[in-house]
């Protein structure tokens, strides 16, 4: 599915492909199906996130020919520029309209589906004007140079023989180390 993370409190450190990041309250992933992802929260804290998980077939009705709505999550290269911080104006105006989306969702009022998608809509909107307006995407990539490399390199070589010993000569260090 295609998700949209926001931050909100907490510590939390998110993988996206080969990259890790420290996260910071508003900050907000962007991260389509193709991108392996994980975030990993500091148990001594407590932390608050909001999660949108949304499957492919539900843009199927949603796009028009004007408005892509799935620009934000197919605009950057491959696990890369996919985080964007808001403001506190902006992050209180996704939370709402998140708030309004579960509130529709839980509802069995007439009218609560045509709802559901109208705030989902807005809400997708919101975030792919955030993306383009993003000023920058100068996140640190806190994971170690190393490591990356070594992704790549398995990434590269999967239909090859990777052996432990074969990391330990292209990297130089103890493949069980790596």
């Amino acid at each position: 599915a295609y998700e949209i993370y926001l931050f909100i409190k907490g510590s939390l450190k998110m993988y996206i492909e080969d990259s890790y990041y420290q996260l910071s309250p508003g900050d907000m992933a962007i991260i389509n199906p193709d991108e392996l992802h994980r975030s990993i929260a500091d148990d001594t804290v407590t932390y608050e996130r909001i999660g949108l998980n949304i499957k492919q077939s539900v843009f199927d009705n949603l796009n028009t020919f004007n408005t892509n709505l799935l620009t934000c999550f197919h605009s950057h290269p491959h696990g890369m520029n996919n985080i964007i911080h808001l403001d506190k104006n902006e992050m209180e105006a996704f939370i709402e309209l998140c708030d309004k989306l579960l509130a529709a969702q839980s509802s069995e009022s007439y009218g609560n589906d045509l709802l559901c998608y109208s705030y989902l809509i807005q809400i997708l909107v919101m975030t792919n004007n955030f993306y383009k307006n993003a000023s920058s995407f100068n996140y640190v990539n806190l994971m170690p140079q190393v490591i990356r490399d070594t992704m790549k390199y398995i990434d590269d070589n999967l239909t090859g023989n990777i052996a432990l010993e074969n990391l330990s000569d292209q990297f130089g260090f103890n493949g069980n180390y790596l």
